[in-house]
């Protein structure tokens, strides 16, 4: 398994440099490779998506999260989280203020 990093999914996902997108492909779809996201990459990625110069709408990210949320090789650190805030499509949102929360009672 390998944990992935914003960047990476955002060369994959918008394929905007051509080189960085054909490695993110190759790491992302080779035989046999589970891909892990915590819940910051995911927070990351809808909050730079939903920038410039990306400017994916709601139901955009949400296509995006639901196609990725489908995929056998996708991981997820709170797969239930996502699942829950998919037909909201308020994914990043949900997730950085559930951490959030769970954080403060940590400390």
């Amino acid at each position: 398994m390998v944990a992935l990093d914003t960047n990476v999914l955002v060369r994959y996902l918008t394929q905007d440099d051509l080189e960085q997108w054909q490695l993110a492909a190759r790491l992302i779809e080779a035989e046999g490779q589970l891909c892990f996201f915590s819940n910051i990459v995911l927070c990351e990625l809808v909050w730079i998506l939903r920038g410039k110069p990306y400017q994916f709408t709601r139901l955009q990210i949400s296509q995006v999260l639901e196609a990725l949320f489908v995929t056998p090789v996708m991981e997820f650190e709170n797969r239930s989280d996502v699942y829950q805030a998919l037909p909201r499509a308020n994914v990043g949102m949900m997730i950085s203020s559930g951490r959030a929360s769970y954080e403060s009672r940590e400390g």
